[in-house]
């Protein structure tokens, strides 16, 4: 089922809640929802126990960390902003019994979701609401077609998994890929991204497809080594790709490895299994590592150490920290112009123009036609216990 159809029938499906939440949703707060005198309230729904937790806690943790910064240092227009976060543990169902939570009783103004199953369950509510949300997503459905209240950070996973077979095709000139990919609209996304990429090389491209939460791996493993494929890549999150390394190795196969999405090119990832699995597993990254030296990193370095002292900083860390910085600009950007509205931070984030984030990512613009900052991703491969950079940040070569 394609993305868009995905989420008409999720809004159809929501509509009674949607009415229930536009009625409830600014008790107590004035004209604005989530905007007090004293405060901006913003909610982040996030998996902080499920499949993707590892990366769920990073990102939410980078995005607390930069406005527990900016709240020491001014905040808002005077205004603190408070940030509560609710775990969805990659539920769906969860994430909409959290975006209830978050209208009734936090009267949020907007915040920020995690991953693409629970965010696309949410998406048509965030929309109706106009509750302004940044992903930590980059699915096809949060902007085609392009709407106001859900912006992506990054570049689109098909971009990402496109940029992944050009490298493979000027590296390697394979003959045949597998890809197994988590089936749903997240994992397709990346299984697309490759296909056109494949046939744009003629390279065949033999795909398995498995369930979210899936355990066992020997099927979709024994299906590729049959059909002697010179790769197995990934479309998905981190513990399912993880356990596929892990019986690749089991079997004794001698076959190249990576992913077409950055979701699992994670230390996160490689700690979920035997890292010698690993060794030469590629995959796509848009970010800067937190071992970067750029002054971006060595700031954010130091936040973190102040506002989340027991926290580990991984990649995902460093896309929370931006969403924020996005954020913000838009909070700050609004409140200047005495439009601190929804429409009035939608707006001034369409008005950002060469975004400096010292390194954490490339000079960022958005605008309506292009909802979604940058097109480029640089390929890193895990050598010897840590992952090392092979190219600089480049756009996809093999989509139309």
């Amino acid at each position: 089922m394609k993305q868009n159809k995905f989420l008409q029938i999720v809004a159809a499906l929501a509509a009674p809640i949607l009415a229930l939440s536009a009625c409830s949703g600014a008790a107590g707060s004035g004209d604005v929802p989530g905007v007090t005198d004293e405060k901006i309230v913003l909610g982040v729904n996030a998996d902080l126990s499920g499949p993707a937790a590892s990366t769920g806690i990073d990102a939410t943790k980078g995005f607390e960390v930069y406005f527990d910064w900016l709240n020491d240092n001014g905040g808002v227009d005077g205004r603190k902003v408070e940030v509560i976060s609710r775990d969805h543990g990659y539920d769906p169902t969860r994430a909409l019994s959290n975006w209830q939570r978050f209208v009734k009783q936090d009267n949020i103004f907007g915040g920020m979701c995690f991953g693409t199953p629970s965010c696309v369950s949410v998406a048509p509510q965030i929309i109706a609401n106009k509750r302004p949300h940044i992903m930590i997503s980059q699915a096809k459905a949060f902007y085609e077609p392009q709407n106001d209240y859900v912006l992506i950070n990054g570049i689109p996973y098909s971009w990402e998994a496109a940029i992944t077979i050009d490298y493979i095709e000027e590296n390697y000139h394979p003959e045949k890929i597998g890809v197994i990919y988590q089936d749903d609209d997240f994992g397709r996304d990346g299984l697309s991204g490759a296909e056109k990429a494949a046939e744009h090389y003629g390279i065949e491209l033999v795909t398995e497809g498995y369930e979210r939460g899936s355990t066992d791996f020997t099927a979709q493993v024994a299906s590729l080594r049959r059909k002697n494929v010179e790769w197995v890549l990934t479309s998905g999150v981190q513990v399912e790709p993880a356990a596929i390394m892990s019986k690749i190795a089991d079997l004794g196969w001698d076959v190249k490895i990576g992913s077409l999405v950055a979701a699992s090119v994670q230390p996160s990832t490689i700690a979920l299994g035997d890292s010698e699995d690993f060794e030469g597993f590629i995959g796509p990254t848009s970010w800067a590592a937190p071992t970067d030296d750029v002054p971006g990193v060595k700031q954010m370095l130091e936040r973190a150490k102040k506002y989340a002292p027991d926290h580990e900083v991984g990649t995902y860390f460093i896309y929370g920290y931006v969403n924020a910085i996005i954020y913000a600009e838009g909070l700050k950007k609004a409140a200047e112009a005495d439009n601190l509205t929804p429409e009035g931070v939608v707006d001034a984030w369409y008005q950002i123009k060469d975004l400096d984030t010292q390194g954490l990512y490339s000079p960022i613009s958005l605008s309506r036609e292009q909802p979604f900052p940058g097109d480029s991703a640089s390929i890193l491969e895990y050598k010897d216990g840590a992952f090392v950079k092979m190219t600089e940040p480049t756009a996809p070569k093999s989509l139309d």
